[in-house]
């Protein structure tokens, strides 16, 4: 999390096109960005690290996804 939370910082993350090797800036500050995703199996770091609320004191609104899968093989 401490990279995305200095790309907040910033205002702004660098994504590098995998075809063209472009890189394109994406600005990172509300406005434009009302709403962050967040998708994982394992929240556990994020809550620890008390990332939540921080992001929603610096205005961002938040949504979680979560992964659940079978410990047994399918």
């Amino acid at each position: 999390m401490p990279w995305f939370m200095e790309g907040i910082a910033r205002g702004e993350f660098e994504v590098v096109n995998p075809y063209s090797r472009k890189a394109t800036r994406i600005p990172a500050t509300t406005p434009p960005v009302h709403t962050i995703v967040f998708w994982s199996k394992n929240f556990g770091p994020f809550i620890d690290g008390g990332y939540g609320p921080r992001l929603q004191k610096m205005g961002y609104h938040l949504f979680f996804q979560f992964t659940i899968t079978s410990e047994d093989r399918v």
